[in-house]
């Protein structure tokens, strides 16, 4: 399944003699057998309009992360091993934050060279961090404002972690 996979097009795909299998009837798996031709290159217009194919050990370690933060907010009570360490020591907790930073690291680096590849403007990439690194840490100040609408200006956290994350973004992007 995996050899035929490999030689599938968007036509049809070649079989052990080099012959492309048109198909006549998806449903019965019947096939015409048709001439050899090569298949045509994609088009500039196409090479652009391709996303970009999604990192899935990024997306994995980014969900196991965010379940992990979620776990750790929510069950520390019952599992002493889940709580923040005072300031002299370390528990689970506290690799949170440090594997979020690792993944926007290794995101920037994908994404930006991906894109320089593209020929895009480094000044284009460094505008649109900074309007994501201010909509992050517009964010972090939404969410740490406590009982929306009622917010408790005296318990705001301006640095939050976050606002944090989303500062780290932006100095990474600058030094890319």
């Amino acid at each position: 399944c995996a050899f035929l996979a490999s030689k599938m097009t968007k036509a049809g795909f070649l079989d052990d003699s080099g012959q492309m299998q048109y198909p006549i009837n998806a449903e019965e798996n019947t096939y015409l057998l048709g001439a050899v031709r090569p298949l045509a290159p994609d088009t500039e217009e196409e090479e652009k309009e391709k996303k970009p194919q999604r990192v899935l050990s990024i997306d994995f370690l980014r969900g196991l992360t965010i379940w992990f933060m979620i776990l750790v907010n929510n069950a520390e009570a019952a599992w002493p091993i889940l709580e923040h360490a005072p300031w002299n020591g370390v528990t689970i907790a506290d690799f949170v934050m440090p594997t979020f930073l690792f993944i926007v690291g290794a995101s920037i680096a994908i994404a930006f060279s991906g894109a320089l590849k593209r020929k895009e403007s480094k000044f284009e990439l460094i505008k649109r961090a900074f309007v994501r690194t201010c909509k992050l840490y517009f964010l972090g100040l939404f969410l740490q404002g406590g009982n929306f609408p009622n917010y408790d200006l005296s318990t705001l956290r301006v640095m939050g972690v976050l606002q944090r994350i989303a500062i780290c973004y932006f100095g990474v992007t600058l030094l890319f």
